[in-house]
């Protein structure tokens, strides 16, 4: 994985281009400075890299399920990530892209947990209704406990991860969904009224109780989503003006405590009813849809839902099919998931049995298990099913008669779970029967692989398509076939020594790759290359250039010059394209003579390892822009 990691981060544009990373269950999400440096084509014929697909401002790299792997090893790599400046934040984003990371940046942490609760209520429930076990024991109350708990305090888990989206303590977060569950507050909405707002219209409430002499209009806020939402970004930025208007001593004792107390109570009065009253609207908007015609919504959902999955755009119905729960009590999108995942499955299985290709039965195979026990369909839809073309259509075309079925059974879900099998107990009925939509969902389940697979049979896999990306890859290697060479010219007029007279173990050794140093005998370093700056020291003593070949050169002036001040003057940044022999940085050569400990400027392929050879031209002396040595590959 480690060598994995260093090619992504070399082609999409190097650790200065990556602004931040995360990861779901099957893919790298990079938000880029700027998407235009990353190689796309290279990227997706790399070993481990099912595709790449940009979707909501995020450059996501499709690995499987070895996603968490591959992400620990490129932060390892990485260390620290860069924070986008203003400008860059409002270049990258639009609404809607906005939306669809704001919903991945929440929701996508809590899935984990969701799901594990999910699996344990579902098979609880199952246990209930087969009559094994009595929910009035002890073993329910601590198992329904188990499973509950994270849905009941779910704003909790939200506050957390809503917190750390918008930049602010989580605990902060943490401590307003707190408030929102709060024993009183959920008690509060059975409480006696002391009068009512809104009379007559639709949003006629109760009020239970006064702020200040405010009305407050307690709702239950236990397992909803937005309202915590709305209140943690609202806190996040209340902190950030007062965290600009406190005097420091002030705020470091009572800045959280400021937040909290203005946060809660508008929460409570204002925008948790709001959000609430919005919820409502969308959730009965949503269920309006499906129950005029669930027939038709649910296949037209089911016929696309693979073509959300392939662009990301899926992560906006989530936060919708959570608010169907919390606000409906049940929801009929998750169900449409789950036959699509299915469908998918049986396409693969018959690319298994129709392809005459080792390789192709091999990727068929291992991607159809993560199907059939977690629904995870990436590794399927992008190794087989979208370059065998057929195949993808087969799998949405059963998805959509799947669909029909969905909406002749009325099935729905009444809780978070697993899309696989796993999850089948959450479509039990909440009074413990197994009503039509369960027995819908299972037919549906069957006939989805049934109708994929045999519309595969049907529609054939032409040999000449498979492994689309093998053929890629077998191109690439055909066009590098013969040695590629990259020239690297002086950067400055000088002297040339080998790198071994250095008075300097670290260059002299040649632990940070091969090259040549250079007495220098003008005041400018020009680049050697035609590339980016891929980092510049803030002393502007050393800088490192990519070329668009890929060489990483490391220019460093002088020796134990990092601390010298008024001698260096950058006349470039980081990110900045530049041709060969254009000014990098200017330097007062006497100065460095008298104060640094050798002056001479190594010049260093630090990732010369990637080279079959340096071809060093034979001189004593180079004129800047006159030809150094040769990169052969």
């Amino acid at each position: 994985m480690h060598d994995l990691a260093k090619e992504i981060i070399k082609l999409v544009g190097g650790k200065e281009n990556i602004n931040s990373l995360t990861h779901c269950a099957t893919r790298l999400r990079f938000r880029l400075v700027d998407t235009k440096k990353a190689n796309g084509t290279a990227i997706k014929n790399l070993d481990g890299v099912l595709t790449v697909v940009e979707s909501g401002g995020q450059y996501q790299v499709v690995i499987g399920e070895k996603v968490a792997e591959v992400y620990d090893a490129i932060m390892n790599e990485l260390g620290y990530l860069n924070p986008l400046d203003e400008s860059q934040k409002k270049k990258s984003k639009n609404i809607f892209g906005a939306f669809l990371d704001l919903a991945s940046g929440v929701f996508n942490p809590t899935l984990g947990v969701l799901a594990a609760g999910g699996i344990i209520r579902g098979i609880l429930a199952l246990v209930v209704a087969l009559g094994l076990l009595d929910t009035a024991s002890g073993t329910y109350v601590i198992l329904n406990a188990t499973g509950y708990a994270v849905f009941y305090f779910f704003p909790i888990f939200l506050g957390y991860s809503a917190a750390k989206k918008f930049k602010i303590d989580p605990l902060l977060g943490m401590a307003i969904g707190a408030a929102l569950v709060y024993p009183d507050m959920v008690n509060g909405t059975s409480s006696d009224a002391l009068y009512q707002l809104f009379t007559g219209s639709l949003l006629q409430s109760d009020v239970q109780m006064e702020f200040l002499g405010i009305p407050v209009i307690l709702m239950d806020y236990t397992s909803t989503v937005i309202p915590i939402i709305a209140a943690t970004y609202f806190a996040s930025k209340l902190h950030g003006w007062l965290n600009k208007i406190l005097p420091t001593l002030v705020k470091k004792v009572f800045l959280p405590c400021f937040v909290l107390v203005i946060t809660v109570p508008l929460a409570l009065i204002v925008i948790g009813p709001i959000s609430t009253w919005a919820c409502s609207a969308v959730g009965n908007a949503v269920s309006f849809l499906f129950e005029i015609n669930g027939v038709i919504t649910s296949a037209l959902l089911g016929f696309f839902w693979q073509i959300l999955v392939m662009f990301g755009l899926h992560w906006g119905l989530l936060p919708v099919a959570m608010n169907n729960l919390a606000v409906n009590g049940y929801d009929y999108i998750f169900p449409v998931a789950s036959i699509a995942a299915y469908a998918t499955g049986g396409a693969v299985l018959a690319v298994f049995f129709l392809s005459k290709k080792p390789e192709t039965k091999e990727l068929s195979l291992t991607s159809f298990f993560p199907v059939l026990f977690s629904a995870i369909t990436e590794p399927a839809i992008y190794g087989v099913t979208i370059p065998l073309k057929k195949p993808f259509m087969a799998a949405n075309i059963a998805t959509a008669l799947g669909g029909i079925i969905l909406g002749l059974f009325h099935t729905k879900t009444y809780f978070m779970a697993s899309d696989s099998f796993f999850g089948a107990p959450s479509y039990i009925e909440p009074d413990g029967t197994f009503g039509s939509g369960f027995w819908g969902l299972i037919i549906a389940w069957i006939v989805v692989m049934v109708a994929a697979f045999i519309l595969t049979c049907i529609f054939g896999i032409k040999e000449d398509e498979v492994s689309v990306k093998e053929q890629g890859k077998k191109k690439e290697k055909e066009k590098t076939a013969a040695l590629q060479r990259i020239q690297v010219f002086a950067p400055v007029k000088g002297k040339v020594i080998p790198l071994q007279e250095i008075h300097d173990e670290v260059f002299a050794s040649g632990s940070m790759g091969e090259g040549i140093a250079i007495l220098p005998e003008d005041n400018k370093i020009c680049s050697p290359v035609k590339g980016t700056v891929s980092f510049l020291f803030p002393t502007a003593h050393a800088i490192g250039i990519q070329s668009e070949d890929g060489a990483e050169i490391l220019i460093h002036i002088g020796i134990d010059s990092a601390e010298l001040q008024n001698i260096f003057t950058a006349c470039t940044s980081v990110g900045q394209e530049v041709e060969q022999g254009d000014v990098l940085i200017t330097f007062d050569l006497d100065k460095l003579k008298k104060e640094c400990k050798e002056a001479v400027v190594p010049v260093i392929v630090t990732n010369s390892k990637s080279y079959l050879d340096i071809l060093k031209e034979q001189q004593n002396c180079v004129n800047q822009d006159e030809l150094m040595f040769t990169l052969v590959r």
